[in-house]
């Protein structure tokens, strides 16, 4: 089975008995303005259901590893569109030296003062380059420390994002969601559809995680992607060095 967009658009438009249209009429607004703006308000509900799911790192999501080479002296590297949420960063050719994520503060800390990380582990941290006022957001980018002596190559592990879905998209598009998923999906867009009218949004919500349908995606995935490294507990993206066990192959359960 595969979930489209088609689909959940019809979804959308039955949890709401119909096109969401009518604050748009009552704006003064033409019956093509009307549709389009029907459409854009189904586009949002797809999307804030999808970015709702995919605020949990579902096994499926994982994606392959992706090799960014950082040229030398570089004090960062622009991320590619294919990388999703990063997981982990190692350095290739170079057993357990890993690129650390951080947050932004430690990073400029560390580069003020010259600190050097032991075993020759790298210091990094997820930010984005300046773009031009209202031309949205700018490229995603890793600020390194300290920079590699000769050219690197970095293998990155991420987990998949959440495609954004606009009027535009074509119908047949078939989302990235796992079958076990694909129910509390719907579910999830017919709720955000009504929630956001209604406004019970994140009551209902709430219901939702605490039942069935969240809780039996969560043990199916459990397992088909068994779960071994940080991309659990809270350790994805930023983290001290102190919250892994040697090696930063579990997390440490201590405070």
């Amino acid at each position: 089975m595969t979930l489209t967009v088609r689909q959940l658009r019809g979804q959308v438009m039955l949890a709401l008995g119909g096109a969401p249209a009518v604050a748009a009429h009552l704006a003064g607004a033409t019956e093509t303005e009307a549709a389009a703006e029907a459409d854009t308000l189904v586009a949002n509900a797809i999307n804030g259901a999808g970015r709702f799911l995919f605020s949990r790192g579902w096994g499926f999501r994982r994606l392959p590893t992706v090799t960014v080479t950082v040229a030398a002296e570089a004090d960062h590297v622009e991320l590619p569109d294919s990388i999703g949420e990063i997981l982990s960063i190692r350095r290739e050719g170079i057993c357990d030296s890993g690129v650390q994520l951080i947050d932004a503060d430690r990073l400029e800390e560390y580069r003020s003062d010259g600190s050097i990380a032991s075993w020759g582990e790298r210091y990094a941290t997820l930010t984005r380059s300046n773009a031009t006022d209202g031309a949205g957001l700018g490229a995603r980018r890793l600020d390194l420390w300290p920079a590699f002596s000769v050219e690197e190559d970095l293998r990155i592990r991420s987990m998949r994002s959440w495609p954004t879905i606009t009027a535009a998209t074509d119908g047949e598009y078939v989302l990235p969601v796992a079958d076990y998923v694909e129910t509390l999906l719907t579910v999830l867009c017919r709720v955000f559809a009504q929630g956001l009218e209604e406004d019970q949004l994140s009551t209902r919500l709430v219901e939702v995680q605490a039942g069935p349908l969240w809780r039996t995606a969560i043990t199916v995935d459990g397992a088909t992607h068994p779960h071994g490294s940080n991309d659990i507990a809270g350790l994805v993206g930023e983290h001290p060095a102190g919250n892994r066990f040697a090696g930063s192959r579990l997390p440490n359960p201590t405070p």
